[in-house]
């Protein structure tokens, strides 16, 4: 069994940029050693049929909004979870599971280290943060699930303001406890992505953040769009599956993941949409990237944007 690791030099090439920082360098040696395997044949072949038969699935549940109790009762049991321990592992959500076959470059891949897909996600994050939020005041992030990603941030930044937006109470509620837990006030309310409420108010140095929370929008992320552009961030940071993407790749490893996508009605057709309000000078991408995702999708996606003009 051959056995790799991700280092610095990969670590380069998943994230496109050579001039990794030095406090990203230290956080990929606090995560090492980063080890997998790749699958064999057989594996890959099991793994496909078992794909095609979730996919086929007719009781495979669709985003939308009639999902949102769903969504309030999976966040109370991490709710409820670190409401007893207070441990940072109650904040990790139950679809980021801690040893299982993970998409990675281009193939499948098992972990060969507890926690390997939520190591690297802690590396990106600090990438991520560094790279594109240093410079702001503010820190909105929508669907913000267990508030972990704000908790990171915040520790970063100690100085800057938190806000994190949920479409259920339990995930407010969670939210605001974890942050005082680790000493952090994490402005929190309600706020539904398919009727967003243009009364918030957002100051100038903004930064917004997502992560795999519009793609419960499905097709129906036209409104949420319009109120991010209108309210004028100062950059959008998506970490979110790019569906556009399998459409330009049509391989298998695509193919399955766009079959996927569909039939749990998950994001379609935003990407598209800020290529042509590039394309019409409204927005600039800045990066868009894929570094890791599950088995049925490449969740660990991220685009970078910012308005034009403003």
């Amino acid at each position: 069994m051959e056995v790799y690791e991700v280092g610095l030099s990969e670590l380069r090439e998943i994230l496109n940029d050579k001039t990794l920082s030095e406090s990203v360098k230290s956080a990929l040696q606090r995560e090492k050693p980063l080890l997998y395997r790749k699958l064999s044949t057989e594996e890959s072949d099991s793994l496909v049929k078992l794909i095609l038969q979730k996919i086929s699935d007719p009781d495979l549940k669709q985003a939308g909004t009639e999902f949102r109790e769903n969504w309030d009762l999976n966040w109370q049991v991490n709710l409820s979870n670190f409401k007893n321990s207070h441990s940072e592992a109650h904040l990790v959500p139950a679809f980021i599971p801690s040893n299982e076959i993970l998409r990675f470059r281009g193939e499948f891949i098992f972990p060969l280290i507890p926690d390997f897909e939520m190591r690297l996600v802690r590396i990106l994050r600090q990438y991520l943060f560094e790279k594109y939020f240093w410079e702001v005041d503010e820190l909105h992030e929508f669907g913000a699930g267990s508030g972990f990603n704000l908790i990171h941030f915040g520790q970063l930044y100690p100085h800057k303001k938190l806000f994190g937006y949920d479409w259920v109470h339990s995930s407010v509620e969670l939210i605001s406890l974890a942050g005082k837990s680790n000493n952090l006030k994490i402005n929190t309310a309600i706020f539904d992505m398919f009727n967003p409420d243009y009364s918030l108010e957002i100051s100038s140095k903004s930064g917004l953040l997502t992560v795999g929370a519009l793609e419960q929008l499905g097709k129906k992320w036209h409104e949420f769009l319009d109120f991010m552009i209108n309210k004028k961030f100062s950059i959008y940071v998506n970490i979110e599956t790019i569906y556009e993407q399998y459409l330009r790749s049509p391989n298998l490893h695509a193919s399955l993941a766009k079959d996927y996508l569909e039939k749990r009605n998950w994001l379609q057709g935003y990407f598209q949409e800020l290529t042509n309000l590039e394309e019409q000078g409204v927005i600039e991408i800045i990066q868009q990237q894929t570094v890791i995702g599950s088995k049925f999708h490449d969740s660990w996606s991220y685009t970078v944007w910012r308005l034009k003009n403003v």
